[in-house]
């Protein structure tokens, strides 16, 4: 098959498959290093929501805590004054 081409020709196919192969082998790297980056930002961002959320919950965790407490004193103080 390749002994009918001409030596220019063969020399330009065996380029053309060098420069495909290291083409490849780049875009294997590349896409390596993107994945890796966006799975680091990813994380980051999981972070930082998680992050948010655990200190909106403890906003209105020590709100309802609050008001429990003050509706525990009311109780309390509305049963002491009932018995006397």
């Amino acid at each position: 098959m390749f002994k009918n081409l001409k030596i220019g020709t063969k020399v330009t196919i065996i380029v053309s498959l060098a420069f495909i192969l290291c083409l490849g082998s780049l875009s294997i790297i590349i896409s390596i290093a993107a994945s890796n980056i966006q799975l680091k930002s990813s994380k980051d961002l999981l972070e930082i929501v998680s992050q948010d959320a655990a200190k909106s919950s403890l906003i209105i965790f020590n709100e309802v805590y609050t008001a429990l407490a003050n509706s525990h004193g009311r109780i309390q103080m509305l049963i002491q004054n009932s018995s006397i």
